[in-house]
C-alpha cells in the first residue's frame, strides 16, 4: 500500500487513535428514549506487532460485564476475536474493513473522530442497519464517546451510549460528567455563555478531507433553543418544536451533555427536512438536508463538555439508499457571557 495514500493514512489514525484498550460504560435506550440497560464492555484492539504505527494486523475483541446473573461474558459473537488486516482496507475500499462483515467499514478524520456504518444487512441478529459515531475528546485523547444506533425493518429500534476512557475503568472525567448529569448544570451553563467556532472539518466516501479554523461567534442561547436544555421542563415542548422542524426525525437527550438527533426510518418514510430558522449557520445541523441532494438524511450528534468549556457536533450524512455521503465534526468554545 502506498503510504501516501489516503487509505493508509486511515489505518496508521485506526493504529494510533483506537488501538489501545477501551474500558466503557454503556446505557442502551429503545427508540422512545426509554433506558433499557447499563453494563460495562471493554473494547481491545491489539497491533500483531510492537509498533502501532506499522502494524499490518490488530486483533479485536470485546468482554462484556453486567451486574446481575449474566455476569461476565467473554464468548460469544459479538466477543470476537476479528482480525483487521491492513491488506484487506485498500484504496479500492476507501476505508478500514470490518474483517466480518465485508460491507462495513471505519471512516476516521486525522484526530480520530469517525463513523463505523454498513450498506447492507450486517447478520448480526435481526439488525440490518448500523451506525456508530466516534467522537475522540478534543485534548484528552484518552477519552472517547460512542453511539451506536441500529435499525430492524429500517425503522430505529434501539441505540446505545458508550462513555470509555482508555486509562481503566476509573475516570475522573467521565465521574464529573454523570454529577453534571444529576445536578442538571452543564447545558445551564453553556447556554449563558458565547460560542466560538474553534475548528471544522469533513470528509467525505472517497476520503477527501477538508478542514479550517474557526472565528465565527454565536451564542449558545440559540442553539440550545432548538435543542433544548434536556430539562424536566421543556423536553416535551422542546421535542414537538423539532417534530415539527424536522418532521421524521427524533431527538434524545440520554444524558445532560448528549443531544443525539437520527432519523426514525432509514427507508425514507419521512417528508423532506425543512430549513431551522433558529439555528446558527456555521454547523450544519442547521442546514437540513446538508447537502443539496433533497432525498439525503442524516445522524447528528452533539457533546457538551462542561467541565472543559468545549462542546462539539459530529454530523453523517446518508444519500436516499442509506449510503454513507460524508461526516462533519465542528468544535465550539465557550466562554461567559459578557454583562449587559
Amino acid at each position: 500500500m502506498d503510504p501516501s495514500s489516503e487509505t493508509s493514512t486511515q489505518w496508521n489514525v485506526f493504529c494510533s487513535q483506537h488501538c489501545r484498550m477501551w474500558f466503557g460504560r454503556v446505557r442502551e435506550f429503545d427508540s422512545k428514549g426509554t433506558q433499557m440497560d447499563m453494563f460495562r464492555v471493554m473494547h481491545a484492539f491489539k497491533p500483531r506487532q510492537n509498533d502501532n504505527l506499522t502494524a499490518t494486523e490488530i486483533e479485536h475483541s470485546n468482554v462484556y460485564y453486567y451486574d446481575d446473573q449474566r455476569g461476565t461474558v467473554s464468548s460469544s459473537p459479538r466477543c470476537g476475536p476479528w482480525f483487521y488486516k491492513q491488506e484487506d482496507s485498500n484504496d479500492n475500499f476507501k476505508g478500514v474493513k470490518h474483517p466480518k462483515w465485508p460491507h462495513t467499514k471505519y471512516i476516521f478524520f486525522p484526530n480520530g473522530s469517525g463513523i463505523l456504518f454498513n450498506n447492507s444487512a450486517v447478520n448480526y441478529g435481526q439488525v440490518e442497519t448500523c451506525i456508530k459515531l466516534f467522537v475522540h475528546h478534543p485534548t484528552r485523547p484518552s477519552i472517547r464517546l460512542s453511539v451506536m444506533l441500529e435499525y430492524c425493518d429500517f425503522v430505529l429500534e434501539s441505540f446505545k451510549i458508550y462513555m470509555e476512557n482508555s486509562d481503566g475503568w476509573k475516570s475522573e472525567f467521565w465521574d464529573n460528567q454523570q454529577i453534571d448529569d444529576r445536578s442538571k448544570a452543564t447545558n445551564s451553563d453553556l447556554s449563558c455563555s458565547s460560542s466560538n467556532l474553534q475548528s471544522s472539518q469533513t470528509i467525505d466516501l472517497n476520503l477527501n478531507l477538508s478542514s479550517s479554523n474557526g472565528a465565527k461567534s454565536v451564542m449558545s442561547q440559540d442553539k440550545n433553543n432548538f435543542f433544548g436544555t434536556g430539562s424536566d421542563n421543556d423536553c416535551q415542548d422542546i421535542s414537538a418544536l423539532f417534530d415539527f422542524v424536522h418532521p421524521g426525525y427524533l431527538i434524545f437527550y440520554p444524558t445532560q451533555n448528549i443531544t443525539l438527533t437520527c432519523p426514525r426510518f432509514m427507508d425514507h418514510k419521512f417528508d423532506n427536512v425543512q430549513n431551522s430558522p433558529c439555528i446558527d449557520a456555521s454547523s450544519p445541523l442547521s442546514l437540513s438536508p446538508i447537502s443539496k441532494n433533497p432525498q439525503s438524511s442524516f445522524v447528528a450528534l452533539r457533546w457538551n463538555l462542561c467541565p472543559d468549556n468545549l462542546s462539539t457536533d459530529l454530523v453523517a450524512e446518508f444519500d436516499y439508499d442509506n449510503r454513507f455521503n460524508n461526516l462533519s465534526q465542528y468544535v465550539y468554545c465557550h466562554s461567559p457571557a459578557k454583562e449587559p
